[in-house]
């Protein structure tokens, strides 16, 4: 199911093992149910070149996405916006994030868990975000207070999608 493909991918990509993703993502693409093959594959290749850092080829098998999938539609755009941010491509950031709280906003169906996680995850990167853009612009003190603030809301949230993710981008504001 695609559901473990995407499981599986996801604990191997957190484990680093690049080359071994790789190659179960080729190998098991046609045992994949026929109506989902392309949105699965694409999806986790996507993820796998995220997490390597091709970031031009995820967003080139993100836009090969169908959003008709409401699971693919909110994933997708998550994952969008994590590649804007490692990108430093702020104006399309910002202009994904408020299209992407509109999208969120108007499909009811969408359970409130889920709403906030992806609200929470649109917000904390934002705040990052405008924190790296002005860090060079603000004294040692006021960074340090605005970072905390950004931890502390981390640290009191608690459905956020891609928590591990945000978490690893404010360890690296800290550098």
């Amino acid at each position: 199911p695609e559901g473990h493909y995407k499981n599986i991918t996801t604990i191997a990509l957190r484990a680093k093992a690049y080359d071994w993703t790789y190659d179960f993502l080729n190998k098991f693409k046609s045992k994949l149910p026929e109506e989902s093959t392309e949105n699965a594959y694409n999806f986790n290749l996507a993820n796998y070149h995220l997490s390597i850092g091709e970031l031009d080829e995820a967003m080139n098998l993100l836009q090969r996405i169908d959003v008709s999938d409401m699971r693919y539609a909110l994933a997708t755009r998550a994952m969008q916006i994590r590649v804007y941010y490692e990108l430093d491509e702020y104006e399309p950031l910002k202009n994904l994030s408020v299209s992407f709280k509109t999208f969120i906003k108007r499909h009811k169906k969408i359970n409130d868990t889920r709403v906030h996680g992806f609200l929470n995850l649109l917000n904390l990167t934002i705040s990052c975000a405008k924190y790296k853009s002005e860090k060079l612009y603000r004294s040692k003190a006021k960074n340090k207070a605005n970072l905390e603030k950004i931890r502390l809301k981390i640290n009191t949230t608690p459905q956020i999608i891609n928590r591990s993710w945000i978490e690893a981008r404010i360890n690296e504001l800290e550098i």
